[in-house]
């Protein structure tokens, strides 16, 4: 079963595990998940180490328990400090109607006489490094603050608090990721300057019902930013980009996300109309 399914039908207890840092420390973690099968949790999860490490071993406790037990497991996957291979093996594990659904629209854009051609961008596995003190946001609270002060109630909490996260960053730690962003901005502008567009899901995932959200706000928190993930890299980039709807006819809600270049807006349309009549 789904684990999205499993958090539909009712409100779940799940336990995450923290791979060892070798492979002589697998045993003990599988002895531990036996003791913990006898609380039945609805799920288990296991996370990976800092910045993207023990991601191998990650995979082969997930593979295991999948293997040799009757728990449902969730495996986590990041983007930051992966090559080129990895980000493609994450593609792989998206939301199974999205990975369908893109992976339709390349062919038929491909038929349609567009040349489809994958290429390394590391440089978007800089935008979370950079970002991480959550500088980029300064601007928001600049504007929001003095309403913050006096009508906080009239803001979706943890929006409020996204924006309100800022509120002590210096002036020097601005400065800094404002000056990182334009060197990283002037990197990404030379990897994709031979391609008229970059194309990517809108979402990884197929937006869940809001109702989902309901009191849970750790939920919502990964969530969000999963559903943000792909769309945030590109407005830090200062890229224009197009949503382009890729399923059919009754199926869940997916987007062709159409990025062009920085200030490219007009030829963005234009790029877009044609992929648009390509897929309709």
């Amino acid at each position: 079963m789904k684990i999205k399914n499993i958090l539909k039908e009712k409100r779940t207890i799940s336990c995450e595990f923290f791979p060892p840092r070798d492979a002589e420390g697998i045993p003990a973690v599988l002895r531990a998940v036996e003791r913990i099968r006898g609380y039945n949790p609805d799920f288990v999860s296991v996370t990976y180490g800092a910045g993207g490490s023990t991601r191998s071993f990650t995979e082969e406790i997930t593979t295991t328990l999948k293997r040799e037990t009757d728990l449902e497991v969730m495996a986590h996957l990041t983007c930051v400090a992966q090559t080129r291979e990895e980000v493609h093996q994450v593609l792989e594990r998206l939301d199974e109607a999205v990975t369908r659904d893109f992976g339709r629209a390349l062919e038929t854009l491909s038929r349609a006489g567009a040349r489809i051609t994958d290429i390394a961008f590391e440089e978007l596995a800089e935008v979370p490094r950079l970002n991480a003190n959550g500088g980029i946001y300064a601007e928001a609270y600049a504007v929001h603050r003095e309403r913050l002060a006096t009508d906080a109630d009239r803001y979706d909490p943890r929006v409020a608090s996204r924006i309100a996260r800022v509120k002590d960053l210096s002036a020097w730690e601005y400065y800094d990721v404002l000056q990182a962003r334009a060197a990283l901005i002037k990197d990404a502008d030379a990897v994709t300057a031979p391609f008229d567009a970059i194309l990517a899901p809108t979402t990884a995932i197929v937006a869940p019902p809001i109702a989902s959200f309901d009191g849970d706000d750790e939920f919502y928190g990964a969530t969000n930013l999963l559903m943000l993930r792909n769309t945030f890299c590109f407005n830090f980039l200062d890229r224009c980009a197009l949503s382009l709807p890729m399923h059919r006819p009754g199926d869940a809600p997916t987007g062709l996300m159409v990025v062009g270049e920085t200030m490219g807006d007009r030829r963005l349309l234009s790029i877009g109309l044609a992929i648009e009549a390509a897929l309709s």
